[in-house]
């Protein structure tokens, strides 16, 4: 069901001037987002180039399936998205805080390049708008 008492960020109602309609309030909070879900790409990329993993290709820029969840802690509502492959196979997540914080993993799945002992899960990256912290998340080799 369509929620058409949509406000934007300023509290106005979030219109769509293509169709003069409601804007989605998943589609809304993404637009909002973009910028940040760019630099949290490029961060995560940046990450794996660190520790010399080439990867398979760049973070997509945008995320494809999103929504909005009710945080349990506080009721707020946190936006949630997916980053898919073209085939549609999952490679990782990112769930953006009503505070601004945010965290984001970004599936690997490689032996670690210089260091045999580890398998790197996945690359994570956490913070708020222009603080970005990343890290690889390691599991003892087989």
């Amino acid at each position: 069901m369509t929620d058409f008492n949509v406000t934007s960020s300023s509290g106005e109602p979030a219109i769509n001037p293509e169709f003069d309609e409601p804007v989605c309030p998943e589609l809304e909070r993404k637009r909002e987002l973009q910028p940040l879900i760019e630099q949290i790409g490029a961060a995560l990329v940046s990450e794996m180039t660190r520790h010399g993993i080439n990867p398979r290709s760049a973070v997509p820029a945008d995320v494809g399936y999103c929504e909005l969840r009710t945080d349990p802690f506080d009721s707020s509502r946190s936006f949630y998205g997916e980053w898919h492959d073209a085939n549609g196979k999952l490679l990782g997540n990112l769930t953006a805080h009503a505070s601004g914080e945010f965290f984001a993993e970004y599936d690997v799945l490689l032996e670690h390049p210089t260091d045999g002992r580890w398998f790197v899960e996945a690359v994570t990256a956490w913070g708020r708008p222009g603080v970005v912290k990343t890290e690889l998340r390691l599991l003892p080799a087989l």
